[in-house]
């Protein structure tokens, strides 16, 4: 080493705001990237040594330059050696490395370094001399982030209770309607109660969705679909067999556009099976959802009678599952339509994706 480059090194040593050190071995040691190097590894560990260090080093570890200088990688870390086997061969292996360590400080503190450590070689033969570091103090730092990963779990756990609680509520709030309808003596009215049971239970899935994928802001929509037709089979089981066809890609929504969503297709899924299929023994029920460009497009088709249009509305006003269809799709910025041929319908939903904020049933209170 010349004259002016020790002066550097002196320089960048007593300024430096980041600890650094040199660690020499008493005789250069050949280590092979590919090869057996655990007596070389225990050699380094015993051996290599510090030999110089700067003040900000010594202030790292509340320490003196006697405690420092002598001290080898097992002094540092007999507390957990296999972390510094691990950091040492990543060391030698790359030539040189960028990692965090969990180190003591000289009365026993934790302490953690981000240290940036460069391979010296002996100038001969090319066999390793020793390690130069650079570190810095990032405990603070690593508590903080730990305070709010702890702080953000609980958050999460606090959340997922909240959704289980308003899904058993639901469920609790769908089974008296269950139960006053089959009480009922008014086959019109027993059929209305059925329906806001769906409605009801169509919310309850979603919040059981959230509460079982512990994801707040985001929902996977075929899950979705897939637990409605499940649903909607179950109420209206029957003789006929009718099943259920998916083409779905991996459309994730927010909480707040899925609420809204899937209560549009409960309405769809639940004509389908209420009208669709009158004169058929059985049929098939396609769902196609997409995702291009942030822009949703879902279509339910149908291979029954056809869509006779005073199924869905009267000479007076619409059935109230079409006000729900059309309410909600405004509701969702988005377009909606039914179109009819001998071969069945088609409806289709297109809408924008977008993160709304607020409450989980927010879109639902416009």
């Amino acid at each position: 080493m010349n004259e002016k480059t020790n002066s550097d090194l002196s320089l960048f040593f007593e300024n430096s705001i980041f600890g650094a050190f040199f660690m020499m071995l008493d005789k250069p040691v050949n280590w092979k990237k590919e090869g057996d190097n655990r007596e070389a590894m225990q050699y380094i560990l015993h051996n290599m040594r510090i030999t110089r260090v700067n003040r900000t080093f010594l202030e790292q570890y509340s320490a003196s330059i006697d405690d420092m200088i002598g001290k080898t990688p097992y002094d540092f870390f007999k507390h957990d050696i296999d972390q510094e086997i691990e950091l040492l061969t990543n060391i030698f292996n790359n030539g040189k490395h960028v990692d965090i360590s969990y180190e003591k400080k000289t009365d026993g503190t934790d302490v953690i370094f981000e240290g940036d450590y460069v391979v010296l070689y002996d100038d001969i033969d090319g066999y390793v001399s020793g390690v130069f570091g650079v570190q810095k103090d990032i405990t603070s730092r690593v508590e903080h982030e730990n305070k709010l990963k702890k702080s953000l779990l609980e958050k999460e756990i606090l959340l997922s209770e909240i959704h289980h609680r308003v899904k058993n509520n639901l469920a609790v709030i769908s089974a008296l309607i269950q139960l006053q309808a089959h009480t009922a003596n008014n086959s019109d009215l027993t059929a209305l109660l059925e329906e806001s049971m769906l409605r009801i239970k169509t919310m309850a899935s979603i919040h059981e969705l959230l509460y079982q994928q512990k994801s707040f802001s985001q929902l996977s929509f075929p899950d979705i679909l897939k637990k409605l037709a499940s649903m909607i089979h179950e109420n209206f089981s029957s003789n006929k067999a009718i099943r259920f066809k998916f083409e779905c890609n991996p459309v994730q929504l927010n909480v707040n556009q899925a609420i809204p969503a899937a209560l549009i297709v409960n309405e769809v899924f639940t004509n389908c099976f209420k009208h669709a299929f009158n004169d058929k023994s059985e049929g098939t029920i396609s769902v196609i959802l997409n995702e291009y460009s942030g822009q949703i497009s879902l279509s339910i088709k149908d291979d029954g009678r056809g869509f006779n249009y005073s199924d869905y509305v009267d000479s007076n006003s619409e059935t109230l599952g079409l006000q729900i269809v059309s309410i909600l799709t405004s509701q969702l910025d988005g377009h909606s339509s039914f179109s009819s041929s001998d071969n069945g319908t088609l409806f289709t939903l297109q809408f924008a994706k977008s993160n709304v904020k607020g409450a989980g049933s927010a879109m639902l209170m416009k």
